[in-house]
């Protein structure tokens, strides 16, 4: 007698798989709609349920991915024939939907166009993340210039004024942070503490009053 119960149900996986796809897309984009930008959230070490901004924003991306897949499997291999014998029958009928169909495409088409164009709600919604988003930038120190957490404190001294890389771990060392080197990256030095590079640099920055861009 066959056990049914060692069965493997492709429908019901498919199902499940697209439920928990949606629903991990929903929780991303929520995430990173409130995140901070992309520049804040690597100097603050920014982190949300134990993940960075950017491993949000890989798991957004690869589960819409995902999702993509299990749609196109769903519709066009596993239910292929019901999908398209519904097709056939909308487009033999077209004329008892074309309300529905002008509707619901009008629908589709005015959302796409205000928020090209930036008009509300649309713009209202964007303005909203914004807001969230810039709001935790607002009581932090901001990096002196982009990506300072990926410079070297070999870069970051040779850009600050009147100081060198042994002042610069010196000034580190006294704070009570662990430094091997010039060669490492602020976001090494971060790392290697357990802090932001963020908290790294503000515990360095006083006394030095201008960072100097190597292109002057």
């Amino acid at each position: 007698m066959h056990n049914k119960t060692n069965v493997f149900h492709w429908r019901s996986y498919i199902s499940f798989a697209l439920a928990i796809t949606f629903l991990m897309i929903s929780v991303s984009g929520i995430i990173l709609y409130l995140a901070p930008p992309g520049r804040i959230a690597r100097w603050i070490s920014w982190m949300m349920l134990g993940m960075s901004r950017a491993q949000w924003e890989s798991q957004h991306t690869l589960f819409s991915c995902l999702f993509i897949i299990l749609v196109v499997v769903h519709l066009f291999f596993m239910n292929w024939q019901l999908f398209f014998s519904y097709l056939k029958n909308k487009i033999e009928n077209g004329k008892s939907y074309s309300k529905e169909i002008i509707t619901a495409s009008a629908t589709i088409f005015v959302i796409f166009v205000i928020t090209l164009f930036e008009i509300p709600p649309a713009v209202n919604v964007m303005n909203l993340g914004s807001l969230f988003s810039d709001s935790w930038g607002k009581k932090i120190s901001h990096p002196p210039v982009p990506h300072t957490e990926e410079m070297t404190l070999n870069e970051i001294a040779a850009n600050l004024v009147d100081t060198t890389t042994d002042i610069l771990i010196e000034k580190m060392r006294s704070a009570g942070y662990k430094v091997n080197g010039g060669d490492q990256t602020l976001n090494e030095v971060a790392d290697l503490n357990g802090v932001s590079p963020a908290t790294v640099f503000d515990a360095i920055s006083p006394g030095f009053t201008l960072f100097r861009l190597k292109a002057d």
